[in-house]
């Protein structure tokens, strides 16, 4: 992790060197940069018999470095790579293809981090968000939050719900609770 800091300007808290080495570690140093890191409209079939990832493809390595990365300093990829995280015990063929395109996003945002201002006015905000049953086998809901403390992004998680939701209010609801109890 590296830390910067410019006269009369906030901490800038970053992972540009090691993001870079995970870039180079994968070969996708050549690929193209994507502006998003995972595209929700190409979802997985889990019923269709796919061919398994076995060694020759570092699945679980790749996953890793990029779960260090989005607890850190990255919570713009925290939904991707916890997407991608939900199959670490049978990686197949198609997971990897879903992983390429976290590692081109990080190609195109090495750069980012998290700014630590402490000039600003005193505050925390909270900010959750739920998505109802977008989890094929399961049917659970995802859900995050974001803790804002002046205007420097200090918590942050995504995953999906330990229950089932039965509406859209109810995912929602869930999500404002887990987040609250976070805070407290």
């Amino acid at each position: 992790m590296q830390i910067n800091q410019l006269p009369n300007r906030p901490l800038f808290e970053h992972q540009s060197n090691y993001a870079l080495n995970v870039i180079k570690e994968f070969n996708m140093h050549e690929a193209k940069e994507l502006s998003i890191p995972i595209d929700k409209m190409n979802s997985i079939d889990q019923d269709k018999e796919l061919k398994q990832t076995g060694d020759q493809i570092p699945y679980r390595q790749a996953v890793g470095c990029l779960l260090f990365l989005s607890t850190v300093t990255r919570p713009d990829a925290a939904y991707a790579v916890s997407y991608v995280g939900r199959f670490l015990s049978e990686p197949k063929q198609v997971h990897w293809s879903m992983v390429k395109p976290n590692l081109r996003y990080l190609k195109r945002t090495n750069n980012y981090g998290l700014c630590l201002d402490s000039t600003k006015q005193l505050c925390m905000e909270i900010f959750s968000d739920a998505e109802f049953a977008n989890c094929v086998q399961t049917k659970r809901s995802t859900s995050g939050y974001v803790f804002r403390h002046q205007s420097t992004i200090i918590s942050w998680t995504s995953h999906r719900q330990q229950t089932v939701a039965l509406s859209t209010t109810e995912s929602e609801y869930i999500a404002a609770c887990e987040a609250i109890k976070s805070m407290i």
